[in-house]
């Protein structure tokens, strides 16, 4: 998500926007709170970005190693069907 939130330096807050155009109550309550998920986004915003691409590197050739894993090569083919059947059940 953190792809969509323009590049803002780190020290940029709206808050301090909203207190100079006098913002009080449940929309400064709303503001700090986007602050500080738009902080955290950017702190972690590398380690997110990098989840999938870390996943395939650690997995690359596991099923080389062992013959009993063969099987499992061919698994993220079953995933979207697994995800679509349980869906269908749940509902």
């Amino acid at each position: 998500m953190i792809k969509f939130i323009p590049p803002f330096p780190e020290e940029f807050k709206f808050e301090d926007f909203a207190e100079d155009l006098n913002i009080e109550g449940e929309t400064l309550e709303s503001i700090k709170m986007y602050d500080e998920a738009k902080h955290l986004m950017q702190r972690q915003g590398d380690e997110a970005n990098d989840y999938l691409r870390n996943m395939v590197q650690n997995n690359e050739g596991f099923a080389d190693r062992d013959e009993r894993a063969k099987p499992l090569k061919t698994f993220y083919t079953l995933v979207p069907a697994i995800t679509i059947n349980y869906l269908k059940h749940v509902v």
